[in-house]
């Protein structure tokens, strides 16, 4: 009799509600049992709660959790499980920095020395695995391509640098250095004659009455007749000798390493071939 309410048998008001919900959810509805946790003289119990349809009564089975479910015996269980974890974790974090992490900080260290202009590393490629060497190996395809391209418009550049130079230097008409070409020489021939006090010599070639052939003949032909000038005193001269057209129908040849008596001979050569030619 002193057991008979569930007031008398819980403690908690709050168990007690639940209990009195749940035996109402089993008066409407079909649902035969009802799970409850509620706690009695201090302990928690898992309450299995069911009517008696027939009577109009309602039972209950008391299932104590500290026995169902004894969490102590199993803290064995989930320290290994714990550290297991946590090895798995290390062994993840370990391959993800080794196959992924690395590669790509290494990729992203290529691709700014790649901004300076340095070379990529030729092993790039054989970095990381999967998705990530295919990045690798596309990156470094796409950057010898660019490297090539670099190179072969420096390249370019070069060789239109050296055009634009030898054009500003040359005669177009002769093929001889200009006077600004020849002055270079020029220039350059003093800093070594007096480096290594050796001496060099100068002709001063002049075509006579060059105006009365322009005016004879007309300019084409004028033209002709420096171009042949220009050719002869080439064939005449040493390779590691100049000419240039200084200006009109005056033509200046450099010779390096000469003498009085080296001018004279070539003066002198020049004049007959040119006589010839006349």
């Amino acid at each position: 009799d002193e057991q008979s309410t569930i007031e008398a048998i819980f403690d908690q008001p709050s168990d007690i509600a639940a209990i009195r919900a749940g035996m109402k959810e089993l008066r409407a509805s079909s649902d035969l049992v009802k799970a409850i946790p509620a706690e009695m003289a201090g302990r928690r119990y898992l309450i299995g709660l069911t009517r008696l349809e027939s009577l109009d009564w309602y039972e209950m089975t008391l299932m104590d959790l500290a026995v169902l479910m004894p969490f102590s015996q199993y803290k064995a269980v989930l320290v290994v499980y714990v550290f297991l974890m946590a090895f798995m974790l290390l062994l993840f974090s370990l391959a993800m920095n080794y196959y992924v992490i690395r590669p790509l900080g290494r990729l992203d260290r290529a691709m700014a020395d790649f901004e300076q202009g340095q070379q990529v590393p030729a092993d790039l490629a054989d970095s990381g695995t999967g998705e990530v060497r295919s990045l690798m190996n596309r990156f470094s395809a796409l950057a010898e391509a660019v490297t090539e391209s670099r190179r072969d418009l420096e390249s370019k550049i070069r060789q239109r640098t050296l055009d634009l130079d030898h054009l500003t230097k040359v005669d177009a008409l002769t093929g001889s250095l200009n006077r600004r070409g020849m002055t270079e020489r020029l220039e350059a021939e003093i800093v070594r004659s007096a480096r290594e006090g050796g001496q060099f010599g100068i002709l001063i070639i002049d075509i006579d009455l060059f105006k009365n052939i322009n005016d004879t003949y007309g300019h084409i032909v004028g033209d002709q007749v420096l171009r042949t000038l220009a050719g002869l005193i080439a064939g005449e001269v040493r390779p590691y000798d100049f000419t240039s057209r200084w200006g009109g129908d005056e033509f200046l040849v450099l010779v390096s390493s000469a003498d009085r008596a080296t001018l004279d001979s070539l003066g002198e050569r020049l004049c007959a071939k040119a006589s010839s030619c006349a």
